[in-house]
């Protein structure tokens, strides 16, 4: 925590989708993977809570 802010390496889960991985000022930001709750997910950077850059995303059928 930073000034009452995740920042720094974290975990959340809000309403059965969940994320781990790098905060900056509350946000998502840096390296993380988040899970959404239809069983997909995307891997890779984030920058100020959306995705960013280079990242792997994984459909729930088991496409990428």
């Amino acid at each position: 925590m930073k000034g009452g802010k995740a920042h720094g390496r974290g975990h959340a889960t809000c309403n059965e989708e969940t994320y781990e991985g790098s905060y900056e000022c509350g946000l998502r930001h840096g390296f993380g993977e988040f899970k959404y709750s239809n069983g997909e997910r995307y891997k890779g950077d984030f920058r100020e809570n959306q995705r960013h850059g280079k990242g792997e995303y994984f459909y729930s059928n088991g496409e990428t």
